[in-house]
Protein backbone atom coordinates (compact mmCIF):
# COMPACT_ATOMS: atom_id res chain seq x y z
CA UNK A 1 0.00 0.00 0.00
CA UNK A 2 1.12 3.55 -0.73
CA UNK A 3 -0.11 6.70 0.94
CA UNK A 4 -2.12 9.21 -1.05
CA UNK A 5 -0.03 12.34 -1.88
CA UNK A 6 -2.83 14.58 -0.62
CA UNK A 7 -2.79 12.75 2.73
CA UNK A 8 0.93 13.36 3.08
CA UNK A 9 0.48 17.06 2.31
CA UNK A 10 -2.31 17.27 4.87
CA UNK A 11 -0.18 15.51 7.52
CA UNK A 12 2.57 18.12 7.23
CA UNK A 13 0.04 20.95 7.47
CA UNK A 14 -1.50 19.27 10.51
CA UNK A 15 1.85 18.96 12.28
CA UNK A 16 2.82 22.55 11.49
CA UNK A 17 -0.58 23.72 12.79
CA UNK A 18 -0.51 21.88 16.12
CA UNK A 19 3.18 21.73 17.04
CA UNK A 20 3.32 25.12 18.71
CA UNK A 21 4.36 26.37 22.13
CA UNK A 22 1.40 24.44 23.53
CA UNK A 23 2.96 21.10 22.58
CA UNK A 24 4.51 18.65 25.00
CA UNK A 25 7.81 19.03 23.13
CA UNK A 26 9.54 21.96 21.44
CA UNK A 27 8.89 21.73 17.70
CA UNK A 28 11.80 19.81 16.13
CA UNK A 29 13.81 21.92 13.68
CA UNK A 30 13.59 18.96 11.28
CA UNK A 31 10.16 20.11 10.19
CA UNK A 32 11.65 23.36 8.92
CA UNK A 33 14.11 21.34 6.82
CA UNK A 34 11.35 18.97 5.69
CA UNK A 35 9.16 21.89 4.61
CA UNK A 36 12.06 23.49 2.71
CA UNK A 37 12.83 20.21 0.91
CA UNK A 38 9.25 19.00 0.70
CA UNK A 39 9.41 17.83 -2.92
CA UNK A 40 12.16 15.34 -2.06
CA UNK A 41 10.61 14.25 1.24
CA UNK A 42 7.15 13.83 -0.26
CA UNK A 43 8.48 11.63 -3.07
CA UNK A 44 10.27 9.43 -0.53
CA UNK A 45 7.08 9.04 1.53
CA UNK A 46 4.90 8.37 -1.53
CA UNK A 47 7.27 5.64 -2.70
CA UNK A 48 7.16 3.76 0.62
CA UNK A 49 5.33 0.43 0.52
CA UNK A 50 3.35 0.11 3.74
CA UNK A 51 3.49 -1.72 6.01
CA UNK A 52 6.36 -4.03 4.95
CA UNK A 53 8.60 -1.31 3.51
CA UNK A 54 8.30 0.96 6.51
CA UNK A 55 11.24 0.69 8.85
CA UNK A 56 10.19 2.34 12.11
CA UNK A 57 12.66 5.02 13.08
CA UNK A 58 13.92 6.04 16.52
CA UNK A 59 11.25 7.52 18.79
CA UNK A 60 12.03 9.04 22.18
CA UNK A 61 10.18 8.57 25.46
CA UNK A 62 10.35 10.73 28.56
CA UNK A 63 8.40 11.24 31.78
CA UNK A 64 6.92 14.74 31.84
CA UNK A 65 5.37 16.45 34.89
CA UNK A 66 1.59 16.19 34.84
CA UNK A 67 1.10 17.81 38.24
CA UNK A 68 3.33 18.68 41.16
CA UNK A 69 3.93 15.05 42.05
CA UNK A 70 2.57 13.18 39.05
CA UNK A 71 4.19 12.25 35.74
CA UNK A 72 3.08 10.89 32.40
CA UNK A 73 5.10 9.00 29.81
CA UNK A 74 5.26 11.00 26.58
CA UNK A 75 6.49 9.83 23.20
CA UNK A 76 8.15 11.97 20.55
CA UNK A 77 7.96 10.26 17.18
CA UNK A 78 10.67 10.60 14.57
CA UNK A 79 9.56 13.47 12.26
CA UNK A 80 9.13 11.26 9.20
CA UNK A 81 7.25 8.62 11.20
CA UNK A 82 4.98 11.31 12.62
CA UNK A 83 4.05 12.45 9.11
CA UNK A 84 3.24 8.85 8.11
CA UNK A 85 1.28 8.27 11.34
CA UNK A 86 -0.84 11.39 10.83
CA UNK A 87 -1.42 10.53 7.15
CA UNK A 88 -2.61 7.05 8.14
CA UNK A 89 -5.03 8.50 10.71
CA UNK A 90 -6.26 10.94 8.06
CA UNK A 91 -6.98 8.11 5.60
CA UNK A 92 -8.66 5.75 8.08
CA UNK A 93 -10.28 8.45 10.20
CA UNK A 94 -13.59 8.53 8.33
CA UNK A 95 -14.06 4.79 8.89
CA UNK A 96 -13.41 5.22 12.60
CA UNK A 97 -15.78 8.18 12.85
CA UNK A 98 -18.59 6.25 11.14
CA UNK A 99 -18.18 3.47 13.72
CA UNK A 100 -18.70 5.79 16.69
CA UNK A 101 -21.98 6.97 18.18
CA UNK A 102 -23.48 9.63 15.93
CA UNK A 103 -22.68 13.24 16.70
CA UNK A 104 -26.35 14.16 16.82
CA UNK A 105 -26.85 11.89 19.83
CA UNK A 106 -24.88 14.49 21.83
CA UNK A 107 -23.36 11.78 24.00
CA UNK A 108 -19.74 11.59 22.85
CA UNK A 109 -18.47 15.15 22.49
CA UNK A 110 -14.72 14.74 22.11
CA UNK A 111 -12.42 14.29 19.09
CA UNK A 112 -15.09 14.22 16.38
CA UNK A 113 -13.17 13.61 13.17
CA UNK A 114 -13.64 16.37 10.60
CA UNK A 115 -10.31 17.24 8.94
CA UNK A 116 -9.92 20.65 7.32
CA UNK A 117 -7.69 21.75 4.47
CA UNK A 118 -5.45 23.77 6.81
CA UNK A 119 -4.50 20.69 8.84
CA UNK A 120 -7.28 20.79 11.41
CA UNK A 121 -8.37 17.38 12.67
CA UNK A 122 -11.55 17.87 14.72
CA UNK A 123 -15.03 19.32 14.37
CA UNK A 124 -14.61 22.60 16.27
CA UNK A 125 -18.29 22.57 17.29
CA UNK A 126 -17.65 19.55 19.52
CA UNK A 127 -15.58 20.85 22.38
CA UNK A 128 -15.52 21.07 26.14
CA UNK A 129 -17.94 23.98 26.16
CA UNK A 130 -20.49 21.81 24.36
CA UNK A 131 -19.80 19.08 26.94
CA UNK A 132 -20.77 21.58 29.65
CA UNK A 133 -23.88 22.69 27.76
CA UNK A 134 -25.09 19.11 27.35
CA UNK A 135 -24.40 18.46 31.03
CA UNK A 136 -26.55 21.49 31.87
CA UNK A 137 -29.36 20.28 29.62
CA UNK A 138 -29.52 16.98 31.52
CA UNK A 139 -29.39 18.82 34.82
CA UNK A 140 -32.37 20.89 33.68
CA UNK A 141 -34.37 17.65 33.41
CA UNK A 142 -36.16 17.62 36.76
CA UNK A 143 -36.26 13.80 36.77
CA UNK A 144 -32.52 13.59 37.48
CA UNK A 145 -31.46 14.10 41.09
CA UNK A 146 -27.85 12.83 41.04
CA UNK A 147 -24.78 13.16 38.83
CA UNK A 148 -21.79 10.80 38.72
CA UNK A 149 -18.45 12.29 37.60
CA UNK A 150 -15.51 10.01 36.87
CA UNK A 151 -12.67 9.30 34.47
CA UNK A 152 -10.29 6.48 33.57
CA UNK A 153 -6.88 6.24 35.23
CA UNK A 154 -3.87 6.26 32.84
CA UNK A 155 -6.04 5.58 29.81
CA UNK A 156 -3.68 6.13 26.86
CA UNK A 157 -0.53 4.51 28.34
CA UNK A 158 -2.49 1.37 29.26
CA UNK A 159 -4.51 0.77 26.09
CA UNK A 160 -4.19 -2.92 25.27
CA UNK A 161 -2.97 -3.25 21.69
CA UNK A 162 -4.88 -6.46 20.97
CA UNK A 163 -8.09 -4.63 21.87
CA UNK A 164 -7.09 -1.77 19.58
CA UNK A 165 -6.36 -4.18 16.72
CA UNK A 166 -9.76 -5.86 17.07
CA UNK A 167 -11.52 -2.49 17.22
CA UNK A 168 -9.72 -1.31 14.08
CA UNK A 169 -10.62 -4.53 12.27
CA UNK A 170 -14.30 -3.97 13.12
CA UNK A 171 -14.20 -0.34 12.05
CA UNK A 172 -12.41 -0.57 8.71
CA UNK A 173 -11.49 -2.95 5.92
CA UNK A 174 -8.26 -1.00 5.26
CA UNK A 175 -6.05 -3.84 6.42
CA UNK A 176 -2.78 -2.28 5.32
CA UNK A 177 -3.57 0.91 7.22
CA UNK A 178 -4.33 -1.09 10.34
CA UNK A 179 -1.18 -3.17 9.97
CA UNK A 180 0.87 0.00 9.44
CA UNK A 181 -0.54 1.72 12.53
CA UNK A 182 0.15 -1.34 14.67
CA UNK A 183 3.62 -1.67 13.18
CA UNK A 184 4.45 1.83 14.36
CA UNK A 185 2.87 1.51 17.80
CA UNK A 186 4.48 -1.85 18.50
CA UNK A 187 7.78 -0.66 17.06
CA UNK A 188 8.08 2.33 19.36
CA UNK A 189 6.81 0.26 22.32
CA UNK A 190 9.52 -2.34 21.74
CA UNK A 191 6.75 -4.91 21.28
CA UNK A 192 5.15 -4.24 24.67
CA UNK A 193 1.46 -5.08 24.29
CA UNK A 194 -0.02 -1.83 25.63
CA UNK A 195 0.11 1.94 25.22
CA UNK A 196 -0.28 4.33 22.27
CA UNK A 197 1.79 7.49 21.67
CA UNK A 198 1.00 10.31 24.10
CA UNK A 199 2.22 13.52 22.54
CA UNK A 200 0.60 13.21 19.11
CA UNK A 201 -2.92 14.64 18.79
CA UNK A 202 -3.94 12.04 16.19
CA UNK A 203 -3.75 9.36 18.91
CA UNK A 204 -6.96 10.66 20.44
CA UNK A 205 -8.98 9.14 17.60
CA UNK A 206 -7.63 5.65 18.39
CA UNK A 207 -8.59 6.13 22.03
CA UNK A 208 -12.10 7.17 20.99
CA UNK A 209 -12.45 4.02 18.90
CA UNK A 210 -11.75 1.85 21.93
CA UNK A 211 -14.14 3.78 24.15
CA UNK A 212 -16.93 3.29 21.60
CA UNK A 213 -17.51 -0.24 22.91
CA UNK A 214 -18.04 1.24 26.39
CA UNK A 215 -20.44 3.81 24.96
CA UNK A 216 -22.57 1.15 23.32
CA UNK A 217 -22.79 -0.93 26.50
CA UNK A 218 -23.97 2.09 28.45
CA UNK A 219 -26.57 2.85 25.77
CA UNK A 220 -27.78 -0.76 25.89
CA UNK A 221 -28.30 -0.39 29.64
CA UNK A 222 -30.34 2.81 29.09
CA UNK A 223 -27.85 4.84 31.12
CA UNK A 224 -28.08 8.58 30.52
CA UNK A 225 -24.62 10.09 30.27
CA UNK A 226 -22.22 12.20 28.20
CA UNK A 227 -18.50 11.80 27.69
CA UNK A 228 -15.47 13.93 26.80
CA UNK A 229 -12.39 11.77 26.10
CA UNK A 230 -12.25 9.57 29.23
CA UNK A 231 -14.37 11.91 31.41
CA UNK A 232 -17.87 10.53 32.07
CA UNK A 233 -20.89 12.30 33.53
CA UNK A 234 -23.82 10.04 34.37
CA UNK A 235 -27.30 11.15 35.45
CA UNK A 236 -29.70 9.24 37.69
CA UNK A 237 -32.97 9.63 39.55
CA UNK A 238 -31.81 8.10 42.85
CA UNK A 239 -28.58 7.61 44.78
CA UNK A 240 -29.04 3.84 44.60
CA UNK A 241 -29.26 4.10 40.83
CA UNK A 242 -26.15 6.32 40.74
CA UNK A 243 -24.11 3.68 42.64
CA UNK A 244 -25.49 0.97 40.38
CA UNK A 245 -24.35 2.87 37.27
CA UNK A 246 -20.94 3.65 38.72
CA UNK A 247 -20.42 0.00 39.62
CA UNK A 248 -21.46 -1.06 36.11
CA UNK A 249 -19.10 1.42 34.44
CA UNK A 250 -16.23 0.25 36.66
CA UNK A 251 -16.84 -3.38 35.77
CA UNK A 252 -17.36 -2.86 32.04
CA UNK A 253 -14.21 -0.73 31.70
CA UNK A 254 -12.17 -3.28 33.65
CA UNK A 255 -13.51 -6.24 31.67
CA UNK A 256 -13.54 -4.61 28.24
CA UNK A 257 -10.36 -2.53 28.33
CA UNK A 258 -7.81 -4.95 29.69
CA UNK A 259 -8.06 -4.19 33.39
CA UNK A 260 -8.31 -0.38 33.27
CA UNK A 261 -9.86 1.27 36.31
CA UNK A 262 -11.50 4.56 37.27
CA UNK A 263 -9.59 7.30 39.06
CA UNK A 264 -10.70 7.08 42.65
CA UNK A 265 -9.63 10.65 43.44
CA UNK A 266 -11.75 12.09 40.61
CA UNK A 267 -14.87 9.96 41.09
CA UNK A 268 -17.83 11.66 42.78
CA UNK A 269 -21.58 11.11 43.27
CA UNK A 270 -23.33 14.37 44.02
CA UNK A 271 -26.84 15.64 44.31
CA UNK A 272 -27.68 17.85 41.35
CA UNK A 273 -28.20 20.86 43.61
CA UNK A 274 -24.79 20.31 45.23
CA UNK A 275 -23.17 20.04 41.81
CA UNK A 276 -24.83 23.29 40.73
CA UNK A 277 -23.71 25.03 43.90
CA UNK A 278 -20.10 24.14 43.16
CA UNK A 279 -20.29 25.03 39.46
CA UNK A 280 -22.38 28.16 39.54
CA UNK A 281 -21.65 29.87 42.83
CA UNK A 282 -21.00 33.54 42.12
CA UNK A 283 -17.96 35.13 43.76
CA UNK A 284 -18.64 37.79 46.36
CA UNK A 285 -16.63 41.02 46.55
CA UNK A 286 -14.05 39.54 48.91
CA UNK A 287 -13.45 36.41 46.80
CA UNK A 288 -9.84 36.26 45.57
CA UNK A 289 -9.38 37.53 42.03
CA UNK A 290 -8.26 34.04 40.95
CA UNK A 291 -11.66 32.58 41.80
CA UNK A 292 -13.50 35.39 40.05
CA UNK A 293 -11.39 34.81 36.97
CA UNK A 294 -11.98 31.04 37.05
CA UNK A 295 -15.74 31.59 37.25
CA UNK A 296 -15.50 33.94 34.28
CA UNK A 297 -13.53 31.37 32.27
CA UNK A 298 -15.90 28.52 33.07
CA UNK A 299 -19.25 30.25 32.93
CA UNK A 300 -18.77 32.86 30.22
CA UNK A 301 -16.00 31.57 27.97
CA UNK A 302 -16.28 27.86 28.72
CA UNK A 303 -12.54 27.20 29.00
CA UNK A 304 -12.53 24.51 31.67
CA UNK A 305 -11.43 22.15 28.90
CA UNK A 306 -8.06 20.70 29.91
CA UNK A 307 -7.44 19.52 26.34
CA UNK A 308 -8.14 22.64 24.28
CA UNK A 309 -6.27 25.90 23.91
CA UNK A 310 -8.56 28.91 23.70
CA UNK A 311 -8.03 31.22 20.74
CA UNK A 312 -8.65 34.57 22.39
CA UNK A 313 -8.78 36.34 19.04
CA UNK A 314 -11.93 34.39 18.15
CA UNK A 315 -13.81 35.60 21.21
CA UNK A 316 -16.53 38.21 20.81
CA UNK A 317 -15.54 41.84 21.33
CA UNK A 318 -17.63 41.87 24.52
CA UNK A 319 -15.80 38.88 26.03
CA UNK A 320 -12.37 40.19 25.00
CA UNK A 321 -13.08 43.48 26.74
CA UNK A 322 -14.16 41.62 29.91
CA UNK A 323 -11.15 39.33 29.69
CA UNK A 324 -8.65 42.17 29.36
CA UNK A 325 -10.10 43.94 32.41
CA UNK A 326 -8.55 41.23 34.60
CA UNK A 327 -5.07 41.96 35.94
CA UNK A 328 -3.26 38.78 34.91
CA UNK A 329 -0.06 39.56 36.79
CA UNK A 330 -2.08 40.10 39.99
CA UNK A 331 -3.87 36.76 39.53
CA UNK A 332 -0.52 35.07 38.98
CA UNK A 333 0.90 36.59 42.17
CA UNK A 334 -2.23 35.41 43.99
CA UNK A 335 -1.63 31.85 42.79
CA UNK A 336 1.86 31.93 44.28
CA UNK A 337 0.37 32.41 47.75
CA UNK A 338 -1.93 29.39 47.45
CA UNK A 339 -1.09 26.16 49.25
CA UNK A 340 -1.74 24.39 45.93
CA UNK A 341 -1.72 26.54 42.80
CA UNK A 342 -4.17 25.92 39.95
CA UNK A 343 -1.92 24.72 37.12
CA UNK A 344 -4.53 25.04 34.37
CA UNK A 345 -5.13 28.63 35.44
CA UNK A 346 -1.39 29.36 35.45
CA UNK A 347 -1.10 27.94 31.92
CA UNK A 348 -3.90 30.17 30.69
CA UNK A 349 -2.40 33.24 32.34
CA UNK A 350 1.04 32.63 30.86
CA UNK A 351 -0.40 32.06 27.39
CA UNK A 352 -2.37 35.28 27.63
CA UNK A 353 0.69 37.18 28.88
CA UNK A 354 2.61 35.72 25.93
CA UNK A 355 -0.04 36.91 23.47
CA UNK A 356 0.12 40.45 24.86
CA UNK A 357 3.95 40.56 25.23
CA UNK A 358 3.48 41.27 28.94
CA UNK A 359 6.77 40.95 30.81
CA UNK A 360 5.35 41.43 34.30
CA UNK A 361 5.55 37.73 35.24
CA UNK A 362 9.30 37.29 34.68
CA UNK A 363 10.47 37.98 38.23
CA UNK A 364 7.60 36.01 39.78
CA UNK A 365 8.52 32.99 37.67
CA UNK A 366 12.26 33.18 38.35
CA UNK A 367 11.68 33.61 42.08
CA UNK A 368 9.19 30.75 42.35
CA UNK A 369 10.31 28.30 39.68
CA UNK A 370 9.57 25.32 41.91
CA UNK A 371 5.87 26.22 41.59
CA UNK A 372 5.99 26.62 37.83
CA UNK A 373 8.09 23.58 36.92
CA UNK A 374 5.12 21.31 36.15
CA UNK A 375 4.05 23.72 33.38
CA UNK A 376 7.61 24.25 32.21
CA UNK A 377 6.73 24.03 28.51
CA UNK A 378 4.39 27.01 28.90
CA UNK A 379 6.92 28.93 31.00
CA UNK A 380 9.78 28.50 28.52
CA UNK A 381 7.47 29.36 25.63
CA UNK A 382 6.53 32.54 27.50
CA UNK A 383 10.21 33.51 27.76
CA UNK A 384 10.95 32.55 24.15
CA UNK A 385 8.19 34.62 22.60
CA UNK A 386 8.65 37.83 24.60
CA UNK A 387 9.85 40.68 22.43
CA UNK A 388 11.85 43.81 23.19
CA UNK A 389 13.47 42.35 26.30
CA UNK A 390 16.58 44.21 27.39
CA UNK A 391 19.73 42.16 26.69
CA UNK A 392 20.76 42.33 30.36
CA UNK A 393 17.39 40.91 31.39
CA UNK A 394 17.71 38.06 28.88
CA UNK A 395 21.10 37.17 30.31
CA UNK A 396 19.71 37.39 33.84
CA UNK A 397 16.96 34.92 32.88
CA UNK A 398 19.50 32.63 31.21
CA UNK A 399 21.83 32.72 34.21
CA UNK A 400 18.98 31.83 36.56
CA UNK A 401 17.84 28.94 34.35
CA UNK A 402 21.38 27.51 34.23
CA UNK A 403 21.54 27.79 38.01
CA UNK A 404 18.22 25.92 38.28
CA UNK A 405 19.57 23.16 36.04
CA UNK A 406 22.69 22.73 38.17
CA UNK A 407 21.34 23.21 41.69
CA UNK A 408 17.59 22.57 41.82
CA UNK A 409 15.58 19.34 41.88
CA UNK A 410 14.05 20.64 38.64
CA UNK A 411 17.28 19.85 36.82
CA UNK A 412 16.95 16.17 37.74
CA UNK A 413 14.35 15.67 35.00
CA UNK A 414 15.51 15.24 31.41
CA UNK A 415 12.17 16.70 30.28
CA UNK A 416 12.80 19.88 32.27
CA UNK A 417 16.35 20.09 30.92
CA UNK A 418 15.03 19.67 27.37
CA UNK A 419 12.72 22.66 27.68
CA UNK A 420 15.15 24.95 29.53
CA UNK A 421 18.00 24.23 27.11
CA UNK A 422 15.75 24.73 24.09
CA UNK A 423 16.05 28.49 24.80
CA UNK A 424 19.84 28.34 24.49
CA UNK A 425 19.59 26.11 21.43
CA UNK A 426 17.62 28.77 19.55
CA UNK A 427 19.40 31.95 20.62
CA UNK A 428 22.72 33.02 22.12
CA UNK A 429 21.07 36.08 23.69
CA UNK A 430 20.36 34.14 26.88
CA UNK A 431 24.07 33.88 27.69
CA UNK A 432 25.38 30.78 29.42
CA UNK A 433 27.90 29.94 26.69
CA UNK A 434 30.65 29.16 29.20
CA UNK A 435 28.43 26.63 30.99
CA UNK A 436 27.37 24.56 27.98
CA UNK A 437 30.39 22.28 27.72
CA UNK A 438 30.24 21.44 31.44
CA UNK A 439 26.56 20.59 31.08
CA UNK A 440 27.29 18.43 28.03
CA UNK A 441 29.84 16.41 30.01
CA UNK A 442 27.50 16.21 32.99
CA UNK A 443 24.45 14.72 31.25
CA UNK A 444 24.34 11.86 28.75
CA UNK A 445 20.62 11.41 28.07
CA UNK A 446 19.42 11.97 24.52
CA UNK A 447 17.04 14.86 25.24
CA UNK A 448 19.62 16.96 27.09
CA UNK A 449 22.53 16.28 24.77
CA UNK A 450 20.60 17.07 21.61
CA UNK A 451 19.64 20.52 22.92
CA UNK A 452 23.19 21.12 24.14
CA UNK A 453 24.65 20.22 20.74
CA UNK A 454 22.41 22.83 19.14
CA UNK A 455 23.19 25.31 21.94
CA UNK A 456 26.92 24.82 21.36
CA UNK A 457 26.39 25.63 17.70
CA UNK A 458 24.28 28.68 18.52
CA UNK A 459 27.01 29.86 20.91
CA UNK A 460 29.57 29.53 18.09
CA UNK A 461 31.70 26.80 19.68
CA UNK A 462 33.15 25.90 16.26
CA UNK A 463 36.27 24.25 17.71
CA UNK A 464 34.12 21.58 19.39
CA UNK A 465 32.40 20.70 16.13
CA UNK A 466 35.72 20.54 14.28
CA UNK A 467 37.07 18.10 16.87
CA UNK A 468 33.91 15.95 16.94
CA UNK A 469 33.48 15.60 13.18
CA UNK A 470 36.09 12.85 12.82
CA UNK A 471 34.14 10.14 14.72
CA UNK A 472 30.84 11.45 13.33
CA UNK A 473 28.23 9.95 13.18
CA UNK A 474 29.04 6.88 15.29
CA UNK A 475 29.09 8.72 18.63
CA UNK A 476 25.53 10.04 18.36
CA UNK A 477 21.94 8.83 18.45
CA UNK A 478 19.87 9.73 15.38
CA UNK A 479 18.34 12.75 17.17
CA UNK A 480 21.77 13.99 18.29
CA UNK A 481 23.22 13.31 14.84
CA UNK A 482 20.68 15.58 13.16
CA UNK A 483 21.37 18.28 15.77
CA UNK A 484 25.08 18.06 14.96
CA UNK A 485 24.35 18.36 11.23
CA UNK A 486 22.36 21.52 11.81
CA UNK A 487 24.68 23.08 14.38
CA UNK A 488 27.82 22.47 12.31
CA UNK A 489 26.71 25.61 10.49
CA UNK A 490 28.60 27.58 13.15
CA UNK A 491 31.91 26.54 11.59
CA UNK A 492 33.52 28.93 9.09
CA UNK A 493 31.69 28.95 5.74
CA UNK A 494 34.56 27.51 3.69
CA UNK A 495 35.01 24.60 6.07
CA UNK A 496 31.29 23.90 6.55
CA UNK A 497 30.70 24.09 2.78
CA UNK A 498 33.19 21.29 2.08
CA UNK A 499 32.06 19.22 5.07
CA UNK A 500 28.38 19.34 4.09
CA UNK A 501 29.38 18.45 0.54
CA UNK A 502 31.31 15.42 1.83
CA UNK A 503 28.40 14.40 4.08
CA UNK A 504 26.07 14.26 1.08
CA UNK A 505 28.07 11.23 -0.04
CA UNK A 506 28.24 9.56 3.39
CA UNK A 507 26.55 6.15 3.14
CA UNK A 508 26.06 5.88 6.93
CA UNK A 509 23.46 8.66 6.93
CA UNK A 510 19.73 8.20 6.25
CA UNK A 511 17.15 10.11 4.24
CA UNK A 512 16.35 12.67 6.95
CA UNK A 513 20.04 13.29 7.60
CA UNK A 514 20.51 13.97 3.89
CA UNK A 515 17.55 16.35 3.86
CA UNK A 516 19.10 18.38 6.68
CA UNK A 517 22.49 18.37 4.95
CA UNK A 518 20.94 19.61 1.72
CA UNK A 519 19.00 22.30 3.61
CA UNK A 520 22.03 23.51 5.56
CA UNK A 521 24.35 23.31 2.55
CA UNK A 522 22.06 25.69 0.66
CA UNK A 523 22.21 28.13 3.57
CA UNK A 524 26.01 28.07 3.57
CA UNK A 525 26.11 28.62 -0.21
CA UNK A 526 23.83 31.65 0.16
CA UNK A 527 26.12 33.11 2.82
CA UNK A 528 29.19 32.54 0.66
CA UNK A 529 27.48 34.31 -2.24
CA UNK A 530 26.58 37.19 0.07
CA UNK A 531 30.20 37.47 1.26
CA UNK A 532 31.46 37.37 -2.33
CA UNK A 533 29.02 40.11 -3.38
CA UNK A 534 30.11 42.30 -0.48
CA UNK A 535 33.72 41.97 -1.54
Amino acid sequence: MKLNPDSIDWALRHINKYQTHTSLFPKPFEFEAISAEWVTVKKYLIDLNLPEGWKIREARKVFAPKSYYGFRLCTQLDPLDEIIYCALIYEIGSDIEKTRLEKKSDIVISSRFLPSSDGGLWDSNYNYKKFELITNSYIANKNFKFIVSTDIADFFPKIYLHDLEHALDRASDKKDHIASLLRLIKGISQNVSYGIPVGTIASFLLGELLLDSIDRRLIDENITYCRFVDDFRVFSETKVEAYKYLNFISEIIYNTLGGLTLQQGKTRIRKIEDYLTIKKAKPDPITPLSEKFLKFLKNEIGTEDPYQIIDVEKLSKYLKIKLDKFEFDTILKEQLTQEKSNLNLIKFLLRRLTQTNNQSAINDILGNFDIFYSVINTVISYFATLQSIDSNLREKIGKKLIQILKESFIGQSSYNRLWILSLFAKSSEWGGADELMNLYNRYNDDFTRRELIMALGTAGKDYWFSSERKPFPSQFTSWQRRAFLKAYDCVHEDESYHWYRAMEMNTHLDILDKIIIKWMHKKVILRLKHIKNQN
